[in-house]
């Protein structure tokens, strides 16, 4: 009996163990699924296309999950000259360019790679003489080309993001992970523009300092920002009258003399709005059609210079398109 009993004792012991190493072989299994990396993408924390000789510039690592073990990422940039490593925050990279010409630079994870972004590295100076020799030999602009600031009319303002707290006692943190210091600790209904967001967390504005808040703890809305005033009714009563006085010819007005134009009070960025959903944004190469989604993203990114559509004007229509959707 006894000899019965330490057998079945030792049976029951192992079968035991046995269950134990299978769930925890399912854990660790499950853990390494969860945190398994699935792409990466490289995004630029410019927005310049041309880089200057021997400067830093910064880039965001962006992962899915947002969590993914990324220890052994590579950085690779094909020019000798120039350094591309990683940056002193979590997903950084850093880029310290060398001479001129086109680099190429992209990172990798094993068999994942990000796309590959290139860059022309061309000296200032050089390139203003350059365009001062040209200028001289071309004939002056035509009136067609002449932007609309040149005649007197004022950029719309942009709307600007910003963020609102929904609970209480929320952390705000220096980075965007629990491991780092806690800034401060917010209220319910406190408010923050809006700077980026990375996984899940928000970057916000605190008083001139990037810090990071959990996205689950906010609510996004749209700062509009204050539209110029509209001209009077009685300036409008004067043009109706000049216009139905010129209806046929659409001309000079005939009290002062000077043309009338119904378009000359409108504001800079009325036509800017294209159909249901599409924005025309002035590109590099020329005005390009983007959705309003693409459009909203230029102007959160670009928020923190205050002239978002100029900054869309230093990229191509292809490159903006790009960048959207490296990040989307």
């Amino acid at each position: 009996m006894r000899s019965n009993r330490r057998t079945n004792h030792i049976l029951a012991t192992v079968i035991a163990l046995f269950v134990l190493v299978i769930v925890i072989v399912l854990m660790v299994f499950l853990y390494r699924s969860m945190h398994k990396l699935k792409t990466v993408s490289l995004v630029p924390n410019f927005s310049e296309t041309e880089l200057k000789p021997d400067t830093d510039y910064l880039f965001v690592i962006k992962t899915e999950p947002y969590n993914a073990d990324i220890k052994s990422i590579k950085y690779n940039i094909d020019d000798p000259s120039a350094v591309f490593k990683a940056g002193t925050g979590p997903h950084k990279a850093e880029l310290h360019t060398g001479g001129g010409g086109t680099i190429t630079l992209y990172v990798n994870v094993g068999d994942i790679e990000s796309e590959k972004l290139s860059f022309d590295v061309t000296d200032p100076i050089g390139e203003e003489e350059t365009v001062v020799t040209e200028a001289a030999d071309t004939e002056p602009v035509s009136e067609e080309v002449i932007p609309e600031a040149d005649v007197g009319s004022e950029p719309e303002p942009e709307p600007v993001k910003t963020v609102t707290v929904t609970g209480d006692n929320v952390r705000m943190r220096a980075e965007p992970n629990t491991d780092c210091d806690v800034v401060k600790t917010c209220s319910k209904g406190e408010t923050y523009d809006l700077i980026e967001v990375v996984g899940e967390w928000t970057g916000v504005d605190n008083n001139g300092q990037e810090c990071y808040i959990k996205t689950e703890f906010l609510e996004e809305s749209v700062k509009e920002p204050e539209q110029p005033a509209e001209d009077s009714g009685e300036e409008k009563t004067q043009e109706s009258a000049a216009g139905g006085v010129n209806a046929d010819t659409n001309t000079d007005n005939t009290s002062g003399g000077q043309t009338n134009d119904n378009t000359a009070d409108k504001p800079a960025e009325a036509d800017k709005v294209i159909g249901e959903g599409m924005v025309e944004v002035e590109c590099k190469d020329g005005k390009a059609m983007f959705t309003q989604a693409e459009y909203d993203y230029f102007v959160a990114t670009w928020s923190y210079t205050g002239m978002a559509d100029k900054m869309m004007t230093h990229h191509t229509a292809d490159e903006l398109h790009k960048l959207y959707k490296n990040t989307h």
